[in-house]
């Protein structure tokens, strides 16, 4: 295969994909933050009293445990995944190029 050069296939539009989900998850994990905020801000502004101040400020704590940069998380590990899927067709389809 001397005087070949090796042609690899990128799609433009999935390499950017990645990049696009982690922008927007990284976005949705600010926009969780902000929500937990007010959730908090409601309660200690004493907005409103007795069990349902109670529950409120409990669900605020779960939602700020169970999605705080969860979102990020996930999609961070989906565009690494999505980049080593172009790595691995490149790799795949050498001799066919």
């Amino acid at each position: 295969m001397s005087g070949e050069t090796e042609l690899i296939i990128a799609d433009a539009e999935y390499s950017g994909a990645a990049e696009k989900y982690y922008t927007f998850a990284t976005q949705m994990d600010g926009y969780v933050k902000e929500y937990v905020t007010i959730l908090d801000q409601i309660v200690s502004q004493k907005c409103l009293q007795g069990t349902v101040a109670e529950k409120l400020s409990q669900f605020s704590a779960l939602v700020s445990q169970m999605l705080s940069g969860q979102l990020a998380a996930i999609m961070k590990t989906q565009k690494r995944q999505m980049n080593d899927y172009i790595s691995s067709v490149d790799d795949a389809d050498e001799y066919l190029y």
